[in-house]
């Protein structure tokens, strides 16, 4: 199949979000819960990594943006609504440059701008055109990732209190916050293009590696920004070259997924 540019997905992704929550004009309730929303999801949407990752695998397995970009955006709609929790818990007022939700509207909204998104999320997989098994698998593994990221976010907040951490719990921490909602990326776009039960599992593998490489990368670029913050980090902790040290190490075994699959070679 002929390489297609990143961009062209991600303006894909943008024009679903924009039609799935429409702006409303008004004062009222409702259309002040829209607004949030489409500026958490909307003002600086990021890198889209996730919803590409989804759409990225589906493609290859010959399903087309068009019939994969709607549920490809629930990992997105589900990583913004961490990002807004994770923003009122640190009492970070500023995310990308913009003000954050509860900042910009209060927590209280910001806090239903947080419900709101999950329900987008598990409509994204309730309105596709996938069957009922396989929706089933993927609410059901969406599910078990929400309540590890959960976690995730516990013990990071813990990592505040008590003694020195320990690295192989910051490598818990990011596995679990970042790495697994990748993995559930990745396997929806296998799900989508109708991979075997091995396969699935092997992409759920392989994204959630791909999402703690990125994590790690992430944190060894903000380790001055997160030091003057106060923020705890690995890379605050440990350094950004371990940090980097520690991308490269699990990229070596996303490369030993790849080799795995002779579609790829």
């Amino acid at each position: 199949m002929k390489d297609v540019p990143i961009g062209v997905m991600h303006r894909k992704i943008v024009n679903h979000l924009e039609n799935l929550v429409p702006p409303l004009k008004g004062s009222d309730s409702e259309a002040k819960l829209v607004g949030a929303i489409r500026h958490c999801l909307l003002k600086r949407p990021g890198s889209l990594w996730r919803p590409t990752l989804s759409m990225a695998i589906a493609r290859d397995f010959g399903v087309g943006f068009k019939d994969s970009v709607g549920i490809s955006v629930g990992t997105q709609l589900a990583h913004v609504a961490s990002l807004v929790y994770d923003d009122m818990d640190d009492a970070d007022d500023y995310r990308r440059g913009i003000e954050a939700c509860h900042k910009k509207y209060g927590e209280r909204v910001a806090r239903y701008v947080f419900l709101e998104l999950l329900n987008y999320a598990d409509d994204s997989v309730h309105n596709s055109s996938l069957t009922e098994k396989d929706k089933n698998e993927i609410l059901k593994l969406s599910t078990r990732t929400k309540h590890d990221m959960v976690r995730g976010q516990m013990d990071d907040a813990d990592e505040l209190i008590g003694s020195a951490p320990e690295l192989s719990r910051f490598m818990r921490i990011i596995y679990q916050k970042t790495g697994l909602l990748s993995g559930l990326a990745s396997f929806v776009g296998a799900v989508v293009g109708r991979a075997s039960i091995e396969e699935r599992k092997r992409f759920h593998e392989f994204g959630c590696l791909v999402g703690v490489a990125y994590q790690l990368n992430d944190d060894a670029g903000d380790e001055k920004k997160d030091r003057s913050k106060g923020k705890v980090t690995i890379a605050t902790e440990f350094g950004a070259k371990l940090a980097l040290e520690e991308r490269d190490r699990v990229l070596q075994q996303v490369y030993k997924k790849l080799l795995k699959y002779d579609r790829y070679y």
